[in-house]
């Protein structure tokens, strides 16, 4: 399939209706589960399974809107290359076909959130998740330095593989009831691109502990020094 012929279909694009043709079934947009700057995902059910189906943003110029949609077509092969490095991401992102009021243009096909065995705590969409890190739990300074540890290795498996990527691509999740960071909307994610690892360690550092805090709920956050005096500082 040539989806870079598919992809100058973007620009004809007026309006995302509630049934799409996916990869020739006929589905319903059940639900918008988050929103960028390139894609909007809403959540489908196909073969009796659910997922997340990526389609483009059409709030932007049509010129523009293409350029940000092939760029998001290198998010497949990315987010793969982040598995191959053993960092946390979607088990399925790929390229699939899909068909809207008889345009068809190439969408990404992934995991829904919910349908993953861990929890997911989404930083750029708070009101479509309602999890928190600790619900219940107020953590000592000490403890919640522990709690770092994971996903401050995470930024350096990042920096030792020169990947360079977005604030945006930072989420957290709970994988093992480890706390880890879980990356997505990787289309823009470049490799072996890193010149200065000082530089890209204290960046990704302060992505990952604002992203941390933002999954605190309000009483572990009011009530954890360590936790406010990082929010204050990011």
């Amino acid at each position: 399939m040539n989806y870079e012929t598919l992809l100058e279909n973007i620009v004809k694009l007026e309006k995302i209706p509630s049934i799409v043709d996916v990869d020739g079934t006929t589905v319903n947009l059940e639900k918008e589960l988050g929103a960028g700057g390139s894609k909007t995902v809403y959540q489908i059910e196909l073969d009796n399974q659910k997922y997340a189906l990526a389609l483009p943003n059409l709030i932007d110029h049509p010129m523009i809107r293409l350029r940000k949609w092939y760029n998001a077509m290198s998010e497949p092969e990315n987010t793969n290359q982040f598995r191959n490095a053993g960092l946390i991401t979607n088990d399925i992102s790929e390229i699939i076909v899909t068909t809207i009021n008889g345009i068809s243009i190439p969408a990404i096909l992934m995991k829904s959130y919910d349908e993953h065995d861990f929890d997911i705590y989404d930083a750029k969409n708070h009101n479509k998740s309602h999890k928190f890190l600790l619900p219940y739990i107020i953590p000592t300074n000490e403890e919640l330095e522990e709690l770092f540890i994971p996903g401050l290795n995470d930024v350096l498996t990042l920096v030792e593989n020169g990947i360079n990527i977005d604030s945006d691509s930072f989420n957290l999740c709970n994988k093992g009831k480890v706390p880890r960071l879980y990356f997505n909307d990787l289309g823009n994610a470049e490799f072996n691109s890193i010149d200065d690892t000082t530089i890209a360690i204290n960046y990704y550092k302060k992505q990952f502990l604002r992203t941390f805090v933002s999954t605190l709920n309000d009483n572990s956050y009011r009530n954890n020094q360590l936790a406010k005096t990082i929010s204050e500082s990011y």
